[in-house]
């Protein structure tokens, strides 16, 4: 019997949940170590240290997205082209493009280590020149930072390789592997050696050197040595915008720690820091995993017009979810804080969490559209896009934050989204057209919303508990099958 349309799309979407499943969990396993380690944190460490290791979090991420250059970006997108007939050819240039991109990456870092680390102490002195009264190393905390910044770098080629090849089980136990040492040497690094805030890096830098060794089989088994010369300059255009697009991506997220730091003091930077790790947990659940999984899956779906429809369908379950994970974790916000916060002084962060939660529902519906120029390779696009949406967000922080501090940098963070939202949307939809039922999330995020201020209402009237908290979830449930978001045929199909 012949296969319908409507089963192989199920089945594509149930397939491609399946890998967002198993991302999640080997995100989650990584990220989560953050969540974990929260108690421990803000138990031994102050709020000023906390803001610190804000800072350097941010520093790093910066760091990250430049000396990259995104190549793992392009190493993606050159893997997931199959122009060439022959399947042996073909294998073989792919392992020379992998070995060309592992070389491009180390000639990078080798150049960036000569260029800086003779000024390391100037560097440090000018980062954290308020706050050289507190008693610690900035320098000895750079060196470490950079030295994990490099390791992350280099562990971005297995990892991108294991998405490619769709192996996401793979990628779970790997991330299992970090976690497992960079959880254990935390913990022994703080509570039996009473180190300080180095402790967080050491940690980190283990963990991705256990990663690093473990995947050098599957890089050796990957990797032909043939530098492709005329490859260099395809792939340099394809990633270097994208460079742009991680740096401005990363000021739109974490600039506002910058801002906060030099217009209010390290106080606010530690609040707003654990308002943003409690709400990344819908970043880390499903947004870096969705598109680990989805990015291959869609530059092989553009060329037709049932994969068109499968993105389309994606993205509505996509902000389905999202919307749904921005009401549970609202509600529950202030009993999350109460479990990953041992002080009083950080418990302010409630008010901030479901902003920052409302802006990722637009960040997700953005990744999908940014598909769209990524797959016709116009990354200049994506960077004008996300400079435009960080020059706006770095603006508004500066007039905002002055008067309202953390919650002016939050809204920010929600204006910026929307913002990137829209133009993502305008150009994605010029250079590949798809049909996007955003009437349909509209109303959806509608019916949220309303669910949300319901809560706001019974909290500001005094008799919020937990048994009432889980029956408006559940009511919200109820009401996404009443008006149809969810359809018991379609669930049957995908579970």
């Amino acid at each position: 019997m012949k296969e319908k349309p409507l089963d192989k799309l199920s089945f594509s979407i149930k397939k491609t949940s399946y890998q967002v499943l198993l991302y999640s969990a080997g995100n989650m396993l990584l990220k989560f170590i953050g969540l974990l380690l929260l108690p421990l944190y803000t138990s031994v460490f102050k709020v000023a240290d906390y803001g610190v290791i804000g800072v350097l979090e941010t520093s790093s991420l910066i760091l990250s997205g430049i000396l990259s250059l995104n190549l793992s970006s392009a190493l993606v997108r050159w893997l997931t082209d199959s122009n060439l007939e022959s399947k042996t050819v073909q294998k073989q240039r792919e392992k020379s493009v992998i070995f060309t991109i592992f070389s491009m990456t180390l000639i990078v870092l080798t150049g960036f280590s000569l260029l800086v680390f003779p000024f390391i102490k100037v560097i440090s002195s000018f980062l954290f020149k308020s706050y050289l009264n507190l008693n610690v190393s900035f320098s000895y905390l750079l060196i470490l930072m950079l030295i994990g910044v490099y390791i992350d770098i280099l562990n971005r080629i297995p990892l991108n390789l294991i998405r490619i090849r769709e192996k996401p089980v793979l990628y779970s136990l790997s991330m299992l592997l970090r976690v497992i040492v960079t959880f254990g040497l935390n913990i022994l690094l703080i509570k039996h050696y009473k180190m300080g805030i180095e402790a967080v890096f050491w940690g980190n830098i283990a963990g991705n050197v256990i990663f690093f060794v473990c995947s050098i089989p599957l890089i050796m088994k990957n990797i032909r040595i043939n530098f492709l010369w005329d490859e260099v300059r395809d792939i340099l255009k394809y990633s270097i915008p994208l460079v742009f697009v991680g740096f401005g991506g990363i000021l739109l997220s974490l600039g506002d720690r910058y801002v906060l730091s030099y217009i209010k003091d390290l106080g606010q930077v530690g609040i707003y820091t654990l308002a943003y790790k409690v709400s990344s947990i819908v970043n880390l659940l499903v947004l870096q995993a969705f598109n680990l999984a989805v990015l291959p899956i869609a530059f092989k779906s553009f060329n037709s017009e049932a994969g068109k429809v499968f993105i389309a369908r994606i993205m509505f379950y996509l902000s389905l979810l999202l919307c749904f994970l921005f009401l549970v974790v609202s509600v529950f916000s202030f009993d999350v804080l109460k479990i990953f916060s041992k002080s009083s002084e950080y418990l302010a962060a409630v008010n901030i969490i479901p902003v920052l939660l409302f802006a990722y529902i637009f960040d997700g519906m953005r990744i999908v559209f940014s598909y769209h120029i990524l797959y016709v390779k116009k990354t200049i696009w994506n960077a004008y896009l996300t400079f435009t949406g960080a020059i706006v967000n770095i603006g508004l922080n500066i007039l905002i934050i002055p008067k309202y501090g953390y919650m002016g940098a939050a809204i920010t963070t929600v204006v910026s989204s929307i913002l990137l939202f829209i133009m993502y949307y305008q150009v994605g939809q010029k250079n590949i057209y798809i049909k996007y039922p955003l009437n349909k999330v509209g109303l959806c995020l509608c019916l949220t919303m309303m669910f949300f201020f319901i809560d706001t209402l019974i909290n500001l009237l005094g008799i919020k508990t937990f048994l009432s908290s889980i029956l408006l979830v559940l009511l919200y449930i109820i009401s996404l099958f009443i008006f149809r978001f969810i359809r018991f045929n379609e669930l049957k199909k995908l579970i």
